[in-house]
């Protein structure tokens, strides 16, 4: 099991300065040759994470944020060890996560220098397509140009590729406004209901 004194001892062999937020929270940080990113350290009882938050602010005004999104989505698919998500407030972060259990140094050097790399091959792309979408060619531009119109759109077929999460099927649909959205299938929805007696 991680303790608290495990991750400082980590920080301190990693050679970063380090500031105890609260009991379970720390944030340090790394210099990179794109920017400098915050890191936050949260410690549970299952799980140690290393963070990035926000590695991009939320994109105010973008006339197609399906590229930005679609973006994001694609850089997860290609990312090792780290993974993007979207906060409360709609920001992108860039995320680490380990098993409390045997989490050693070998394993938060690992997510530190995962955090690095991944923050400042992806920063700039996705800053660039969240906030000025006009002046930047994102990395996946030419793949999301063959959907038509450069569209996100749902495929036709969704019965012969389902996805599963969790148990629970992924459906595409679209809104009133034909932009495209993501479901997980209701669990009742497949379900017959009981017979009436």
């Amino acid at each position: 099991m991680t303790t608290a004194e495990n991750i400082e001892s980590y920080l301190e062999q990693f050679g970063v300065s380090y500031t105890r937020q609260s009991e379970e929270i720390w944030i340090t940080g790394v210099r990179t040759e794109v920017s400098n990113f915050q890191i936050f350290i949260r410690l549970t009882e299952d799980w140690v994470f290393l963070f990035v938050n926000p590695l991009v602010v939320a994109p105010k005004n973008n006339p197609n944020l399906a590229r930005f999104y679609f973006h994001a989505l694609r850089y997860n698919q290609d990312m090792n060890l780290a993974k993007l998500g979207l906060d409360s407030d709609g920001d992108l972060f860039l995320i680490v996560e380990f098993p409390n259990e045997n989490f050693a140094f070998s394993h938060f050097q690992d997510a530190m220098n995962a955090l690095a790399y991944h923050a400042s091959t992806i920063y700039l792309d996705l800053l660039l397509l969240g906030h000025r979408p006009e002046v930047v060619r994102g990395r996946y531009d030419t793949e999301l140009a063959q959907t038509s119109n450069g569209q996100v759109t749902p495929p036709e077929d969704t019965e012969s590729s389902d996805v599963l999460i969790a148990g629970r099927r992924l459906k595409i649909t679209q809104d009133e406004d034909g932009q495209p959205r993501v479901e997980l299938e209701d669990d009742d929805e497949e379900e017959t209901p009981p017979a009436q007696e």
